[in-house]
C-alpha cells in the first residue's frame, strides 16, 4: 500500500515536473527553416542583413562574400581578387550606405598579410583594399555614422579607428592587458561596447572622451564572446564557459543571467528584435533559443540538422526573422526563424507567461519561479520519507 502510494507520488511529481519543462521549451513544431547552400560554396561563417534584408555571409573555408535573396532563391558569391593573395573574408559589418567592409584570415600553410582591411561595393560587384599603417591585424568591427570604420587588434590589445578618406588610423590601447576583445558593437549613442574573453569584464569606449571603461561580471569565468545592445541601452552578452546569457544595465551598473537550459550548450552568438526578444544560438547544444526578457521566459528550438555547429545570428527586421549560419562544413546551410510564427505557436498552446513589472532583475523573477518549484520537491520528497518511514515503525 505505501508502495503504491510513493510511485503515485513519484508519478506525481513527474507530472508536475513534465508540466514544467513543457513550459520552459515550446511546443514541437517546425518552426526552423534550412537552406542549403549550392555547390561550389563552402559552409556559412558569419552572417549579416543590409537594410533591404538581403541576407550576406562569408565562406567559413573559402574565399567569397556570399549574397543570398530570399525571395529569389539566389546565391550570388563575391570572390575576394586573386592579387590579394592566399587569404578569405574572415569578419564584416555592413555600413548605412551597404557597402562591407571586412577582415581577411591566411591559411595555416602561408604566410600571407592581413594587415589590411576590404571594401566591397554590392552595386558594383568591386573591391577596394586599404592597407593599415603601423601593420595592425583588424578582425571585428563597426562603422560609425561618420563613415569611420572601428576595429579590434586582438593580438595588441587594441581598438583602433580607421579613416577612409585619409587612410589614417588612430589606436587606443585596452586598459587590460590581454584582454581578448569580442563582440564589437556600437549603440544609438556612438558608443563602443566589447566582452573582454580573458579578463572576464564588459568594456566601454566612449568615442567623444576617448576613455575605456571596464566593468568586472560578477560571475568567475563567464567567458563573455558575443555582444548586442538593444533599444533600451542594455547590453546583452553570451558566456561560453557559464552556459549563460547576461545582461549589463549601465545606468545603474548592474548586471543579472540567465541560465541555459542545456547543460554545456555553449552559446556563442545572440541578437536582439524589435520586440526586444533575445536571440541565441548553443554552438555545441544545436539549438536556437529565445528569451523574452519581460516575463522571463527561455524557450529552446533543436535545429534539425544534426550537429550543424550554429553560429552568428542576426535579426532581419525587414521580414521579421532571424537568420544563423549552420557552420559545419558537412551541413553547409543557412538556418531561418519566423519571429511572428513563434509568438502565434507560443500563444496557441497557452505557453507565453502573463507579463511582469518592467525593470525586475532578471535574477529576481528566476529566483522567485525557481524557489516555488524547489519547495513543491521537498514537500514531494517529505511526504514519501514519511509515508516510508511509517510502513518502517508499523512493520517492527
Amino acid at each position: 500500500m505505501v508502495k503504491r502510494a510513493i510511485f503515485h507520488i513519484i508519478l506525481l511529481e513527474m507530472l508536475i515536473l513534465g508540466t514544467v519543462y513543457k513550459y520552459a521549451m515550446a511546443e514541437d513544431v517546425k518552426l526552423i527553416e534550412e537552406i542549403t547552400v549550392p555547390e561550389g560554396v563552402s559552409s556559412p561563417g558569419e552572417v549579416r542583413v543590409d537594410k533591404r534584408g538581403n541576407v550576406w555571409f562569408t565562406e567559413k573555408v573559402g574565399k567569397s562574400i556570399v549574397l543570398y535573396e530570399p525571395e529569389k532563391k539566389r546565391f550570388t558569391p563575391h570572390r575576394i581578387p586573386e592579387e590579394w593573395g592566399n587569404v578569405g573574408p574572415e569578419k564584416f559589418t555592413i555600413a548605412e550606405d551597404g557597402t562591407i567592409w571586412f577582415s581577411v584570415r591566411r591559411w595555416a600553410e602561408d604566410v600571407e598579410r592581413t594587415d589590411f582591411l576590404g571594401r566591397l561595393l554590392p552595386e558594383e560587384g568591386r573591391f577596394e583594399r586599404y592597407d593599415l599603417k603601423g601593420g595592425h591585424i583588424p578582425e571585428e568591427m563597426v562603422v560609425d555614422g561618420e563613415g569611420n570604420v572601428w576595429f579590434i587588434d586582438v593580438n595588441a590589445n587594441r581598438l583602433g579607428r580607421f579613416n577612409p578618406k585619409d587612410s589614417s588610423v588612430e589606436v587606443f590601447t585596452i586598459p587590460t592587458p590581454n584582454a581578448y576583445p569580442r563582440g564589437l558593437v556600437m549603440d544609438d549613442s556612438g558608443n563602443i561596447w566589447f566582452a573582454e574573453a580573458n579578463s572576464n569584464r564588459i568594456a566601454r569606449f566612449s568615442v567623444r572622451d576617448r576613455r575605456f571603461e571596464e566593468y568586472e561580471i560578477p560571475t568567475p569565468l563567464f567567458n563573455p564572446v558575443a555582444v548586442s545592445v538593444d533599444d533600451e541601452g542594455r547590453v546583452w552578452f553570451a558566456g561560453l564557459s557559464a552556459n549563460k546569457i547576461g545582461v549589463f544595465y549601465p545606468e545603474r551598473k548592474v548586471f543579472n543571467e540567465l541560465i541555459i537550459p542545456t547543460p554545456r550548450g555553449l552559446p556563442n552568438s545572440l541578437a536582439i528584435d524589435g520586440d526586444g526578444i533575445v536571440w541565441f544560438v548553443e554552438y555545441l547544444g544545436n539549438k536556437v533559443g529565445r528569451f523574452d526578457p519581460v516575463t522571463a521566459r527561455i524557450d529552446e528550438y533543436p535545429i534539425p540538422t544534426f550537429n550543424s555547429l550554429p553560429g552568428s545570428i542576426v535579426v532581419d527586421r525587414v521580414r521579421e526573422r532571424v537568420w544563423f549560419a549552420e557552420t559545419s562544413t558537412e551541413a553547409k546551410k543557412l538556418g531561418t526563424v519566423d519571429i511572428k510564427r513563434v509568438s502565434e505557436a507560443l500563444e496557441k498552446t497557452g505557453a507565453i507567461a502573463p507579463a511582469e513589472e518592467e525593470g525586475t532583475p532578471l535574477q529576481e523573477k528566476n529566483r522567485h519561479s525557481g524557489w516555488i518549484f524547489v519547495a513543491l520537491g521537498v514537500v514531494i520528497i517529505g511526504v514519501a520519507v514519511y509515508l516510508y518511514s511509517t510502513r518502517k515503525k508499523s512493520v517492527r
